[in-house]
């Protein structure tokens, strides 16, 4: 799909007829993700089987187009009978950072989730690199006040989803080894009442 505001990029659904662009958005994500995981993606074979999950997964799974060029993929999954709806993966490709791609696909995913009728986007990312004050502490203890005082010490995912709204609701300590803890974060999207939620 063409839109206009995002000239000259077009989305396109991932189907798993799309062997060429599954390569192509497995390869995407496998570079994107060095940057933040050692662990998540760690081969090509790995990335491609990633793909291939999302499109088993109810809900959607797209990439963003530049011309032929896979330069964004998101996909999204319903859950809790359709009241939650887990954004995974955002990746943007190397060179296209800075240019409004993964906010404008959030954006376009929150809208579909709104429309499913779901409460809450939620969305997890890990600190491996000891990029915020949520990495190598104590989470057992004194959880509120610690993740109440959140800061980033270096660059770090959790810094654009807080500027889109969302909020770190949790933490699940040592989740990619000691001291290593994976962020919850999540964005509501519908006022009481039953309201969208606009920020």
């Amino acid at each position: 799909m063409q839109h206009p505001e995002m000239e000259p990029f077009r989305t396109v659904d991932l189907t798993p007829r799309d062997a060429e662009l599954i390569q192509q958005t497995a390869k995407v994500a496998y570079e994107a993700s060095k940057s933040i995981s050692k662990i998540w993606l760690p081969t090509v074979e790995a990335a491609i089987e990633e793909v291939h999950e999302s499109l088993e997964r109810e809900g959607i799974s797209q990439v963003l187009l530049d011309g032929h060029r896979v330069a964004a993929w998101i996909g999204a999954s319903p859950q809790f009978s359709g009241r939650v709806v887990e954004i995974h993966p955002l990746i943007v490709a190397r060179g296209y950072h800075g240019k409004g791609l993964g906010r404008w696909m959030v954006n376009q995913v929150e809208a579909w989730a709104r429309q499913q009728g779901a409460l809450t986007l939620w969305i997890g990312t890990s600190d491996e690199t000891h990029a915020t004050s949520l990495s190598g502490v104590n989470l057992y203890e004194n959880t509120g006040p610690v993740i109440a005082s959140f800061h980033q010490v270096a660059p770090h995912p959790c810094g654009f989803w807080l500027r889109l709204g969302f909020h770190i609701v949790g933490v699940l300590p040592d989740a990619e080894g000691i001291g290593k803890p994976s962020i919850m974060m999540a964005k509501p999207l519908q006022q009481k009442g039953g309201e969208a939620h606009e920020d």
